[in-house]
């Protein structure tokens, strides 16, 4: 059996790699905050939430298989939680299960028995669960896993696979046979099930008291070892087939944690967001060469869970867009967009819900990140060859379908320059099939696009009032010459120029 909750007919492979780039993105974006926040305090929780999260998606229809398990998971989150507790049961329990010697046959029977005998009554539990939420789900993936549960794990099955597990426990002993194989030993062994009932004490006294010669076989002193090597030979393949048979139930027990872990630890990141009264939906995916770009309300979550209050969302209009150009007043909040526009990306892809009170987007084939970086330069280069070399790797990784998200790249050399750059770079990526989002203090930059003619380029500035107030909107409206510098300035050192004009010229 398989949960098959996050695939429809795929496991999910967490020892899978992680696409390239992304710890940067991890880092650029702040998803550390959005994953804190699933795990809620438990380790396990935010380390499926990572393994999913970092593991995206690429089809329009596996994130919609997805989204609607994740929408039962909301609205039965008793149901799934009752689920999950029992599988995390299991796979614990489990671990309490000691083996003496089970580096040998009798030995590894022995715990084998023992786990099956405690998954049985777990999967007798779990039976339960499904036949009082027949009907219950909506999404293929909990329909069908409810659907399996009720088919794989019948009365009849579980019944048998009790009974059998009693007979195995070989209460009267072991009785086998065998046939002579090459050499003269011992080959084709089978085990004969006893339906006896077992001998207890009291009988064993019994016999032995009664005793004769007819019935006792001696067995001379050395010869023990070879009595426990053919009973060893008799129940080896019982054995590893009753193995086999417990790591494939464990196996079923710990994806079926795993998975549900993950809809789980998306509904306590769901919990944090609405309960800080901020909207989510679930994003609408488009196909790759899709060029629908829509969003309502849109926020950085991440910045909503660290700062604890409120946050600003912004509408997007940019349907047939290929780049998204957002210049404005300095601290006034296109980075936060930016990032916005990366997370909701990323959270679609995971199959989540979007930051946002809607969200339309094509799937991005890999999601990248350029930011400006404060740290010094390494390896001896310059802070513009560090730049461009970030950038060449990063180009190296790109496909058609892709999204770049580009902070001030190339703002280390003089405005001229960097225009350059970044204008010839962001023409070839968009001609390459590359969407790009783009924040820029460059008049330059933004104005050789506004010129350009093109009509793939949505222009929106951050919002400056006449008073100089940063309202952290984003509008749709051509570059300006300047990002409004002065405010800060007159901000940080408008106290010192006012005790200057009230002191007067110096002399």
């Amino acid at each position: 059996m398989k949960p098959h909750l996050l695939f429809a007919d795929d496991d999910f492979r967490p020892e899978d790699p992680l696409p390239p780039g992304t710890e940067t993105l991890g880092e650029d974006l702040g998803l550390a905050a959005l994953l804190d926040a699933m795990g809620g305090g438990d380790g396990h929780l935010r380390a499926v939430a990572t393994a999913v999260t970092l593991h995206p998606l690429t089809e329009p229809s596996a994130i919609t298989y997805r989204q609607a398990v994740l929408s039962d998971c909301l609205d039965h989150r008793e149901v799934v939680e009752q689920i999950h507790e029992l599988a995390e049961a299991a796979v614990a329990e489990e671990k309490k299960v000691w083996g003496v010697f089970t580096n040998v046959p009798s030995g590894r029977l022995h715990r084998a028995v023992g786990v099956l005998a405690l998954f049985t009554a777990h999967l007798h539990r779990l039976r339960a669960i499904a036949d009082a939420n027949t009907g219950r789900f909506s999404s293929e993936g909990l329909r069908q896993l409810v659907a399996t549960l009720q088919s794989e794990l019948s009365d009849e099955y579980l019944e048998g696979m009790e009974r059998h597990l009693q007979l195995l426990r070989f209460r009267s002993g072991v009785l086998s046979s065998a046939g002579l194989g090459l050499g003269a030993k011992a080959g084709d062994w089978r085990v004969h099930l006893s339906t006896q009932p077992a001998i207890n004490w009291w009988q064993r006294l019994r016999l032995w008291w009664r005793r004769s010669d007819a019935l006792r076989i001696v067995v001379r002193p050395g010869d023990d070892d070879l009595v426990a090597e053919l009973r060893g030979q008799a129940i080896n393949e019982v054995a590893a087939a009753l193995s086999e048979a417990m790591e494939h139930v464990l196996s079923f027990f710990s994806s079926l944690r795993f998975e549900l872990g993950f809809y789980l630890a998306a509904a306590n990141l769901h919990d944090r967001l609405v309960g800080l009264g901020q909207p989510t939906c679930l994003p609408t995916p488009a196909p790759g060469t899709s060029t629908v770009l829509q969003a309502r309300d849109l926020y950085d979550p991440g910045l909503l869970l660290r700062s604890g209050g409120t946050v600003v969302g912004n509408d997007l209009d940019a349907d047939g867009t290929s780049l998204v150009l957002v210049t404005g007043a300095n601290q006034g909040g296109k980075s936060t967009f930016l990032r916005a526009m990366g997370v909701a990306q990323v959270m679609m892809r995971a199959g989540l819900f979007a930051a946002a009170r809607s969200f339309s987007a094509p799937v991005a084939r890999g999601v990248f990140t350029h930011y400006e970086r404060e740290e010094t330069s390494k390896a001896g280069l310059g802070k513009l060859e560090e730049e461009l070399a970030r950038m060449s790797q990063v180009v190296d990784w790109l496909t058609p379908g892709s999204l770049v998200l580009l902070n001030e790249s190339f703002s280390s050399t003089n405005e001229a320059e960097g225009a350059a750059i970044a204008s010839g770079l962001i023409e070839a990526l968009v001609e390459s099939g590359v969407r790009v989002a783009c924040v820029t203090h460059s008049f330059e930059l933004a104005d050789h696009f506004a010129r350009s003619g093109r009509d793939d380029v949505a222009f929106l500035r951050a919002e400056r009032r006449e008073d100089g107030t940063r309202t952290y909107r984003m509008l749709p409206g051509a570059p300006a010459p300047t990002s409004h510098g002065e405010d800060l300035y007159r901000r940080i050192f408008g106290r010192a120029l006012a005790d200057d004009a009230r002191r007067g010229p110096p002399g």
